[in-house]
């Protein structure tokens, strides 16, 4: 097998503003954490399986952490706390009270920086970053305002 070289001019393709990065170019940097080896302070995260098998219960109580500083599960440690903006496209009108039951249950009482919507916006739609980003603004603009979670949203 040869190596081969279609890659070549990969600092000018950078210098060019194209925006490429290619593996193995540098050593990559490490993850910023919010829950130490669960959850990234920015990017994606995703809790998928089959119906019943706990996943909202999971993305609350990862929730409760990442508001309150607890580390998830006893034992992942919260790095920075925040306000969680949540998009229920299923299961909206039981969440607060199965919200208040998980941080209840982990020693927490009083308003969390938390607000939901029943639906979410289409993901495959052309401006759907703009909407999202807009939406957990208005959410946040919101918390913010209220003393009670004023100090969770930055």
């Amino acid at each position: 097998m040869s190596e081969t070289t279609d890659h070549v001019g990969d600092e000018d393709a950078t210098r060019a503003g194209t925006g490429w990065r290619y593996h193995g170019e540098a050593p990559p940097e490490p993850t910023a954490w919010l829950i130490k080896n669960v959850l990234p302070q920015a990017g994606a995260g995703l809790i998928s399986g089959q119906w019943g098998s706990y996943k909202t219960t999971v993305a609350l109580d990862l929730s409760v952490s990442a508001m309150t500083g607890a580390p998830f599960a006893d034992r992942y440690p919260v790095k920075r706390r925040g306000g969680v903006a949540y998009f229920a496209a299923e299961g909206a009108n039981g969440l607060a009270s199965r919200l208040s039951a998980i941080a209840s249950w982990r020693g927490h009482s009083g308003a969390l920086p938390f607000a939901w919507k029943a639906d979410c916006p289409p993901l495959m739609a052309r401006d759907a970053l703009a909407t999202l980003t807009t939406e957990v603004a208005q959410a946040a603009a919101h918390s913010r305002s209220s003393s009670a979670s004023r100090s969770y949203w930055s």
